[in-house]
Formats: structure tokens, sequence, C-alpha cells
């Protein structure tokens, strides 16, 4: 997303395309630090908080790319759902890692996890 008003274009696209008027869950995709940064310029938050008050979206979260501090910043930010994070028997202490998983769900987030074989490949 470039601007504010990509927000709305981008879920209402969407929604057409699926000829739906809501979904069940609507994620902020690939957050990391940067991307975070770029989210709340953009007010990111003000958004999904419309898009549940209008029915647009019944549960908003997120999906993770970066270090576990960030990430306990990003869940501390908001009234989130849930969130996605790579995890995997491999990548245990990766990115968010069990720590973040464990600081999740301590804050009663669902999520789940994206994986592939390990962090080296």
């Amino acid at each position: 997303m470039k601007k504010r008003e990509d927000f709305d274009r981008v879920l209402d696209e969407q929604l057409k395309k699926l000829d739906t008027a809501y979904l069940d869950v609507y994620l902020l995709h690939g957050l990391g630090r940067e991307r975070w940064a770029d989210m709340k310029g953009l007010k990111a938050l003000e958004f999904l908080d419309r898009i549940r008050a209008d029915g647009r979206a019944r549960y908003v979260g997120f999906s993770f790319h970066d270090d576990v501090k960030i990430f306990k910043e990003i869940v501390d930010s908001y009234d989130w759902t849930l969130c996605q994070v790579q995890y995997n028997y491999f990548d245990e202490h990766y990115q968010a890692g069990k720590e973040g998983v464990a600081y999740a769900a301590s804050k009663g987030l669902g999520w789940w996890s994206w994986s592939r074989f390990g962090a080296e490949n």
C-alpha cells in the first residue's frame, strides 16, 4: 500500500472478486520493522477499526517476518484477534519464534504458523 486510500480500494476489490460483503479474517501481511512503520504512517490501525465496525471484516490480524522485539511491539499496539508466524521444529528461535508464540498466547491472540523446512533453507 502506498497511500491511505489504497486500503479501502483493495479491500473492496477483494470483496467484489470473492462475491461477498465481508471477510471472516483480514490480515495486514508481512509485518516487520519497516512495513510496520509504513502501516502506522498510513493509519492502518484506524482502517482496521473501521472495517470491523462496518462489518467488512469480523476479525483482524497480521502475518509477521522479523525479530521478536518488534513482534511484541506490534502485538501490544492493537486489539488484534490473531497472528501468523513462521514456526516449526527447526525455526523455534527464528523471527518471533517460540518466545513470540508464547507472548501472543499470553495476550489472548490466536495464532497459526506458516512454515518452510527451516530457516537456513
